[in-house]
């Protein structure tokens, strides 16, 4: 009878793997060994063949438990090797500190007589400086009066305040950048520079961001930025202009002003070793903040000052003098600190919150410390804006304490080699067990080993640093049913991140300690992050625009704060004005000069104006309007001259010629066909014509167009006398609008000049007669150190003329050293954007205002401008009124929309259905009137 067996039969262990070695090969013996003792029990086979399957079973079983004691002896010596392996990590990094500061402690040993062993000396070290700051916290902790509890040792007027002893900090104050709105590379590059702002810090240096939201004073906020009277019949819209101020006001994010901060702190043995240390690292840190879009500034002692007054009376001011604390003995903590703290079990038993009384000098508010005890596992660069993005004046600080790499490294080795023991520890129980041992290890353990691995790549491969971060959230209110509604918002908001705040009770001295902008933690509730973890803390959201002096732009649409923007803080403010017909373009450009004209009443400005729609505007706001015609009284002599046109030390005739040349060149050959032979006659009569002109001359006895064209019939090139006879109807023919003197106060301060009535052979040759005229306004109110606004609109109109686009680019490349503020207006941006000297133009302006945009100009626009796909959805059917402001750095979606049915709308409005039936319920009115 033929023997049978499974399906391993007849086979050698030789023919799989090597004596069952990998965990594939046990498991084949394993399924080898139930086939065999199947087959011993088995009673239809012979006994021979029963007795040589349990032979076969036991000789495998044998090797099976050979297999699994080799494996948890490899077990056991990788983790042997890991353990070796962090002690070498270890000792090189101890070795590497020893050899960086050998010869300092060598001297410190010889001086003391005595050897010390290092690493015992610096664990001293360091657990003197923890008991040190546990001390110095404790000390704040028992404190009684208000002044000794607040967290500081001495405030310096420079800005540099001794946190702790031994421990000095400097704040830089940081604008927000447009992180929400950028294109996902833009959003990289800002995170990444962020995670190199991190990376900069090491042990010795602290680190603490704090995002502040302020209520903001309205009544402050608006004197600042509503308009002033003037006593005329313009004020009529002065006072429905702020009124609508008012109410935009009222529609803003609840007052709520956001500033950002940064402290740095360093540990030196005083003041004076401690300012070159906090200089590098001050200086450092503002480059790369700077090169990331932000506007960096240092807060002296009167800024720290007031920022530590912020947090504790939010609606108080500071009377504090650095001067005369000399004479009154008043110290910083007198200034900053309330009436008293009350942190009393009588007042909440649990310690959850506290009172601060300000009275009299302030209101007295209720706040209270939140910590963060837990944080998810999938956080978002979001985290930290869906706190600080809420309408709530609240404080959220993070202190960053960074981690040595070596001892990083070293300390990530030590737990993986411990995961790694208690791995092996767990596949030797389970063989015990009778077990597989790979069956022994759980999954979290495998799962932890895996994660410690990743770390210890990334620590080693990948530029990443370990922080241990401490956040704490400050929150007032006016009462405790304010606050507790606010804190509930706030810990709303930091759950849906994934964020567990929780209140510190019985501890919220520290809370409150850590949470001020000083650089000095005195909470301590690390949770460790790598690099970019902690960078995910991202401090961006989107750029506000609220700036002293400024001329108001709108609502953000992110935010819906007001945007209230100064040009003159522009490194260039000239700018362009781009939108549709029905875009708002007209709104927005003339909502501008308003507040030009009243917000600045010492600057001047002058409209090109060729559709004649800005005249009635400066009529009713107290300006001139001009209108330049055939048959127009009004007249300006294109050879007015004074001794600023071209800047001093500069001969003024030679600038006047070059105009003057362009001028005429426009009139004879506006396709630019004038030959060089009869450019230089034109050069030579205008010389000429300026003989006997001096500095000082008066307008009367300027020379004119009609001396000009005498000059040039009497020059012997027949060129000449062909020119001459070109020129002849616009001296004494019916197009001789130029060839007069001035007799028209040409020198106001704010006028628009129409040259809606020139006629097609004249218009662009109007145009630039007005620009010159400005262009003496500029340059004579730069002696008087006067600002001066030109705006040109349908700019588009100078394409195609060489002669008018050379004299336009001088405008736009030179009028900034003469104070002038240029912009462009075109409802036609195709024809800008398809010219390559109006793009040139473009790209070095810092201010743009776009409307509503088709797809070709957007994408346009997005080259020239690197504005991304999200700032594209803005100026994309965009409704009027709506669009992005670009404001050197900070692009911003705004909206502009004025009230309807004011005087000041009426005005301003282009919109042919509205002027209609605005006509139509005036006829109406007037009809009844008569019945």
């Amino acid at each position: 009878m033929e023997q049978q067996g499974g399906p391993l039969e007849g086979r050698s262990f030789s023919d799989g793997p090597r004596r069952g070695e990998s965990y594939e090969g046990r498991e084949e013996l394993r399924a080898y060994i139930g086939d065999r003792r199947a087959a011993a029990a088995d009673g239809s086979l012979p006994l021979l063949g029963r007795l040589r399957a349990r032979r076969e079973a036991r000789e495998a079983e044998r090797r099976l438990f050979d297999s699994s004691r080799r494996a948890v002896g490899e077990s056991r010596a990788a983790a042997k090797r890991a353990r070796r392996e962090a002690r070498r990590a270890e000792r090189g990094c101890e070795a590497a500190r020893r050899a960086q500061s050998a010869d300092a402690r060598r001297t410190a040993a010889q001086r003391a007589g005595v050897y010390r062993d290092v690493e015992a000396l610096m664990r001293r070290q360091s657990r003197a400086e923890s008991r040190r700051a546990e001390a110095w916290s404790d000390e704040l902790s028992r404190a009684q009066r208000a002044q000794d509890l607040i967290g500081y040792s001495l405030m310096y007027e420079d800005g540099v305040c001794e946190s702790a002893p031994g421990t000095f900090s400097e704040t830089l104050s940081f604008s927000d950048i447009n992180y929400r709105t950028a294109s996902p590379e833009d959003q990289r590059s800002a995170f990444n520079a962020w995670c190199g702002v991190l990376n900069y810090f090491g042990p010795q240096v602290g680190l603490q961001l704090n995002a502040v939201s302020l209520a903001r004073d309205e009544d402050a906020c608006m004197r600042r930025t509503m308009l002033p009277e003037t006593g005329g019949a313009s004020d009529v819209y002065v006072r429905e202009y702020n009124r609508m101020l008012a109410d935009k006001a009222a529609e803003s994010t609840q007052g709520i002003t956001r500033e950002r901060y940064l402290t740095v702190s360093v540990r030196a043995a005083g003041r004076d070793e401690a300012l070159p240390l906090l200089a590098r690292v001050r200086d450092d840190v503002a480059d790369m903040l700077r090169r990331m879009g932000c506007d960096v500034r240092k807060l002296d002692g009167m800024d720290r000052l007031r920022l530590v007054r912020s947090q504790i009376a939010p609606d108080g001011d500071l009377p504090f003098d650095y001067g005369r604390s000399l004479v009154s003995g008043e110290t910083t903590k007198d200034a900053v600190a309330p009436s008293s703290f009350d942190f009393s079990a009588s007042l909440d038993p649990q310690g959850r919150f506290f009172r601060i009384n300000n009275a009299p000098a302030a209101k007295d508010v209720f706040a209270q410390a939140l910590v963060a005890q837990s944080w998810p596992s999938d956080l978002t660069d979001r985290a930290l804006a869906s706190i600080t993005d809420l309408p709530v004046p609240l404080n959220v600080s993070v202190h960053y304490h960074a981690y040595d790499q070596g001892d990083a490294v070293a300390m990530v080795l030590k737990k993986l080699a411990w995961m790694r023991g208690e791995k092996a520890r767990s596949q030797q129980q389970a063989f015990r067990q009778g077990l597989d041992p790979e069956l022994g290890v759980s999954l979290e353990v495998q799962h932890r080993e895996s994660e410690a691995s990743d770390l210890l790549d990334d620590l080693r491969n990948r530029s990443q640093h370990l922080f241990g971060v401490s956040v704490v959230v400050l929150v007032w209110g006016g009462d405790l049913d304010e606050l507790s509604s606010r804190v509930y918002q706030v810990t709303s908001a930091a759950r849906k991140a994934g964020v567990r705040l929780s209140s510190y009770d019985l501890r919220q001295k520290r809370a409150f300690n850590s949470a001020l902008p000083l650089g000095f933690d005195h909470v301590r509730l690390d949770r460790t992050f790598t690099t970019a973890e902690a960078a995910m803390l991202l401090p961006f959201s989107s750029r506000e625009l609220m700036q002293e002096g400024g001329v108001y732009y709108g609502q953000n649409q992110l935010s819906g704060n007001p945007i209230i923007f100064n040009r003159k803080t522009l490194k260039t403010p000239a700018g362009f004005i781009f939108g549709k017909p029905g875009a708002g373009k007209g709104m927005n450009n003339k909502g501008e000069i308003f507040n030009a004209r009243f917000g600045n009443p010492d600057d001047h400005g002058i409209i090109v104006d060729p559709k004649g729609e800005y005249g009635p505007c400066m009529e009713a706001w107290g300006g001139r309007s001009f209108e330049l015609a055939v048959d127009s009284p009004h007249h300006i002599n294109i050879f007015d001259l004074n001794e600023n046109y071209s800047g001093a030390g500069s001969n003024p005739v030679l600038f006047k010629s070059e105009f003057l040349v362009a001028f005429f060149s426009d009139i004879l050959a506006p396709d630019g066909g004038v030959t060089p032979v009869e450019r230089s006659i034109l050069d030579r009569c205008v010389r000429q014509a300026y003989s006997r002109w001096s500095p000082g001359t008066p307008p009367e006895d300027m020379p004119t167009v009609a001396d000009f064209w005498n000059l040039l019939r009497a020059q012997p090139d027949p060129e000449a006398d062909t020119m001459a006879r070109a020129l002849e109807m616009y001296v004494n023919g019916t197009l001789s609008c130029f060839a007069h003197t001035t007799d028209i106060d040409a020198d106001a301060p704010w006028a628009s000049w129409s040259t809606k009535r020139m006629g097609p052979q004249l218009a662009m040759a109007g145009s630039m007669a007005v620009m010159d005229r400005a262009w003496l306004h500029v340059t004579e109110n730069e002696g008087r150190g006067v600002r001066t606004w030109v705006y040109i609109d349908e700019i588009q109109n100078f394409e195609g003329n060489p002669y008018a686009m050379g004299y336009l680019q001088k405008y736009f490349a030179e009028g900034r050293s003469y104070g002038l503020i240029p912009t462009g207006i075109t409802q036609h941006p195709d024809r800008i954007l398809g010219n390559d000297t109006f793009r040139q133009m473009l790209s070095s302006c810092e201010f743009q205002i776009l409307l509503d945009q088709s797809y070709n100009n957007r994408m346009h626009l997005k080259k020239i401008l690197s504005l991304s796909d999200t700032e594209l959805g803005y100026i994309k059917d965009a409704e009027p009124g709506c669009g992005l402001l670009v404001a050197g750095p900070a692009v911003i979606p705004f909206r502009n929309v004025y009230p309807k049915g004011t005087a000041l709308y009426r005005l301003m409005t282009t919109n042919p259905n509205e002027r209609e039936a605005e006509a139509r319920a005036a006829r109406e009115e007037h009809r009844d009137g008569r019945a």
